[in-house]
């Protein structure tokens, strides 16, 4: 699939194994899984002795070359290819090339230094050439697995095989050394693949996968197809927009909105940073001012201010009158003076609260902006390790039963005694917001009673939701577009705060537009002349039968747009809202899916059972 995609779209599939027998392994196992038709040629042993050719595998129709070239030994010959790839033209170059070697040097050598010197040294020649191919060629280079020594009896010592020199002492000395002469490379082009080395060590003590061979350089047929997906992962993962596909992948490249946005959020953390130590810097310093200053304090005898220090230059009797001190004079009328020192006290009393909630205001939205960026580094960066998901009931039901025991603890009264009031819904749909979080997080979508369960639970909620923005507008009959931008800010603040730091589009947070869209549809409905509420059908019969026309019409309107999927599109890929109802490969499908589903339930019946 992946390459089929990749062709399609003008790419190309040239890769390249270079090495030594193991490299070969892994050539074939790769164009085994490509090709599962192919039959596949046995491994079961390595002979250093044994010549590999140079082959070839190609498909036409998916523009794929893969190649395999004999390279024993990190010397001459392999620096002489990488140089010849450099004087080719961008589409005649391989697009990745998996290379490793060391045991041809080990077992020639006799495991002598020199030889690992000259390895460390090779390499180093080799890498400026590798860096000069970064524009259109990545690299792999491929630790050595250790070897599997299962035979350790006397028989076996005297039998001196060939690759009793070649120990894992030695593979790991060439690791090593083939790990310093790569770590100074420039470009992110050239990698140290690692992980196949750590896959063949957890299958380093299974005897029975070597399925009866005594050959101990033989990579692990396991570990071997595990190395295969991993490399499969990481050409094919950038490609694809698979949904748990973030295996050896590139982080997403950050768009200018983002840009915009985490600039926005890390101005309000600087800001509200500087606030709070200003803040406490002030508050000390007036602490040890007052403490070195010597003032004459009174209580302010007024009706409004029983409690408030002001400083005079005397103190006050109960007549607010100046009293005299040691040097004030007594006949002096201080009676404007003391109107000016209270004027003043007010208009500092008054803008305290205003103070006061916008420091509160920043320090929230500095709690927002530090939630949103730690989104960011969890999904959209390579910063913290990702896994998928793997469903398991104890997963799925411990963290409800933990917010249920939780629960036991934490009860209130409600004061409310009709059916279905607002704490019962509230309390009903935190539950349910709790089961579906849960839902999502453990993937429980594979278990079809579980998906079926959240599937009326989904419907409820919207039931829920629906009921409750009805009953407010028929009891109130307030349908006010201040009381319009508060729901829709209170449903889509978050969303869209995740939308803009996520680079996602607004479909892929699916319950929060499904709700919204609800609720304007129900708002709509109000808002048609004749206004319609409890008040006026107690005072006019004829708003009943305007209520259910409303209903009706909606009904006609919903089944309309059910029956046909074409018209549906046609409403909903309109311009200006498009974008609200797509996902990112640009198609409405999962809105038509989700919307047909609970049409009905969300809005219409329950509108009938309050009526009626």
């Amino acid at each position: 699939m992946c390459l089929k995609y990749i062709a399609y779209w003008g790419g190309r599939n040239h890769i390249v194994f270079m090495g030594d027998a193991r490299i070969h392994q892994l050539y074939e196992q790769f164009v085994q899984s490509i090709n599962v038709d192919m039959p596949q040629t046995s491994t079961a042993t390595i002979d250093h002795h044994h010549h590999y050719e140079d082959s070839v595998y190609q498909d036409k129709d998916l523009d794929l070359n893969i190649r395999f070239l004999w390279r024993p030994v990190v010397n001459r010959s392999m620096i002489d290819q990488c140089k010849h790839w450099s004087s080719l033209k961008d589409h005649l170059k391989p697009n990745i090339v998996i290379m490793g070697s060391a045991t041809d040097s080990i077992r020639s050598s006799n495991g002598s230094a020199e030889a690992l010197e000259f390895y460390y040294k090779n390499l180093t020649i080799m890498l400026p050439i590798m860096e000069a191919l970064n524009r259109t060629t990545r690299f792999l280079w491929v630790l050595q697995d250790p070897i599997k020594q299962q035979h350790t009896g006397f028989l076996h010592s005297l039998q001196k095989p060939k690759t009793t020199i070649i120990t894992n002492e030695q593979i790991d000395l060439y690791n090593k050394a083939a790990m310093e002469a790569l770590r100074f490379a420039k470009s992110n082009t050239i990698h140290v693949w690692s992980s196949a080395r750590l896959v063949a060590q957890g299958f380093s003590g299974d005897s029975d996968s070597l399925n009866g061979s005594n050959n101990e350089l033989r990579i692990d047929p396991h570990s071997l197809k595990f190395s295969i997906q991993i490399l499969l992962n990481l050409y094919c993962n950038d490609h694809m927009n698979y949904n748990d596909g973030t295996c050896c992948s590139d982080p997403e490249k950050i768009t200018a909105i983002q840009c915009i946005v985490l600039m926005v959020f890390t101005m309000i953390i600087v800001i509200s940073t500087t606030i709070y130590i200003y803040n406490g810097y002030f508050n000390r310093k007036n602490h040890f001012r007052l403490r070195r200053r010597k003032y004459k304090w009174t209580r302010l005898k007024n009706d409004d201010y029983e409690f408030e220090l002001i400083e005079v230059n005397g103190v006050f009797d109960n007549n607010n009158t100046v009293i005299n001190d040691d040097d004030a004079d007594p006949d002096q009328d201080n009676t404007q003076e003391v109107s000016m020192i209270t004027n003043h006290k007010q208009e500092q009393s008054s803008n305290v609260p205003i103070i006061t909630n916008n420091r509160n205001l920043f320090f929230l939205l500095t709690r927002l902006a530090i939630i949103m960026l730690y989104f960011y580094l969890c999904d959209r960066t390579n910063f913290f390790m990702k896994e998928n998901k793997y469903f398991t009931r104890p997963n799925f039901l411990l963290p409800i039963a933990y917010v249920f025991a939780l629960g036991l603890f934490f009860t209130d009264e409600s004061l409310n005694t009709n059916v279905l009031h607002t704490d019962q819904t509230n309390e009903m749909k935190g539950w349910m917001q709790l089961v579906i979080l849960a839902y999502h997080y453990t993937g429980a979508s594979q278990v079809l009673p579980i998906y079926m369960s959240v599937r009326l639970l989904v419907s409820f909620y919207l039931f829920l939701s629906g009921y409750g923005h009805f009953t407010y507008f028929y009891t109130t009959g307030d349908v006010s577009f201040t009381r319009f931008w508060k729901v829709i800010f209170r449903l889509n603040f978050l969303a869209v705060c995740l939308c803009l730091c996520m680079n996602r589009p607004y479909q892929f947070y699916y319950f929060v537009p499904l709700v919204t869209f609800w609720f304007i549809i129900m708002f709509i409905t109000f808002k048609i002349i004749p206004h319609v509420s409890s008040q006026s059908a107690e005072s006019n019969s004829s708003h009943y039968f305007y209520l259910v026309l409303k209903i009706v019409t909606l009904f006609a309107i919903v089944s309309l747009l059910y029956t046909s999927e074409v018209f549906f599109e046609n409403i909903f890929l309109i311009r200006p809202w498009k974008a609200l109802f797509v996902n990112t490969d640009d198609s409405i499908k999962e809105w038509w899916f989700r919307w047909k589903i609970d049409r009905y339930v969300s809005q219409i019946i329950e509108n009938i059972i309050f009526v009626f």
